[in-house]
């Protein structure tokens, strides 16, 4: 078993994995999840999605096709975190480019 530090509120609570490959690719993602975070913090202060607001605006990040990148707006309820939601367009697209390379990678699905 290979076990990695992550926090309490990681899905693998106990951050056993069985192969070493796995803590790897797991501890990268965490990393970029992070760095995320932290970004999203950074630019939204205190604004949380309002899910029960229909008419609030929630933007996100899609990739399609590796690269290509759209911003898309969520008014309904969903199961993603919400540090994945901005009040604006321009502050989601602000994510990204603030993010490293490694972050990125993380955000267009390449691990």
């Amino acid at each position: 078993m290979y076990g990695i530090t992550l926090t309490k509120d990681d899905p693998n609570p106990h951050n056993c994995f069985r192969f070493k490959e796995l803590a790897e690719l797991r501890a990268k993602q965490r990393e970029a999840e992070d760095e995320l975070f932290n970004i999203w913090e950074s630019l939204v202060g205190d604004w949380r999605p309002d899910w029960s607001d229909i008419n609030e605006p929630k933007w996100y990040l899609s990739f399609q096709w590796g690269e290509r990148i759209g911003a898309y707006v969520a008014y309904t309820v969903t199961k993603q975190p919400p540090y994945r939601f901005f009040p604006t367009e321009e502050l989601a697209r602000r994510q990204y480019e603030l993010a490293s390379d490694h972050a990125r990678a993380y955000m267009r699905g390449e691990f």
